[in-house]
């Protein structure tokens, strides 16, 4: 997903999908340790999502914290 998809969830959706894609995130590195990934990148694709979905929840705290 793009950031500015992202900015357009609810804190709670991008709660949700935090939550998903790092249970996601830690199923893939599990199954790459016993069977390796056709797509390594796939792991660092996921982790930046992860990472991408927790700035946007940052930033919308920011926001709501200075009003």
């Amino acid at each position: 997903m793009k950031t500015k998809e992202l900015r357009d969830l609810t804190m709670e959706e991008i709660n949700q999908r935090i939550e998903a894609e790092t249970i996601a995130y830690r199923r893939m590195q599990m199954n790459h340790r016993v069977n390796p990934l056709d797509k390594p990148s796939t792991l660092t694709e996921q982790r930046k999502l992860i990472a991408r979905l927790m700035t946007v929840r940052r930033e919308m705290q920011s926001q709501t914290n200075n009003d």
